[in-house]
């Protein structure tokens, strides 16, 4: 069964390559921010799916994975990365975040 949050962000289109790279050129303005994390959500909910754990809840996991797209989009480089999908260069950021919390996550809730 799909959550809430899964199915809400499978409907939101895709961009293409010339809408991304636009948004990411006004990543400052809050709303391209929000669009480029909205339209990327689907990435971190299938990241964390698939790094889920025993003892993490799902949610903690979106969390980190959502702090690693924000990460991601705000360190994209449209100039230099023109070749380069913004989704190839995002996956990186998302699953660091996402591994950095099943490893060091519980000890934090410990102390």
């Amino acid at each position: 069964m799909q959550c809430k949050k899964e199915a809400k962000y499978k409907e939101i289109p895709r961009l293409t390559r010339e809408e991304e790279h636009l948004l990411l050129k006004n990543k400052n303005d809050p709303a391209a921010h929000k669009k480029l994390v909205d339209t990327n959500m689907g990435l971190v909910l299938r990241m964390a799916e698939l790094y889920k754990c025993k003892g993490i809840k799902m949610s903690v996991l979106v969390e980190a994975g959502k702090k690693g797209l924000i990460k991601a989009i705000e360190t994209f480089d449209c100039e230099k990365s023109k070749d380069i999908k913004f989704i190839a260069y995002a996956v990186w950021w998302v699953i660091k975040h996402i591994h950095h919390e099943r490893m060091w996550g519980r000890a934090r809730v410990v102390k």
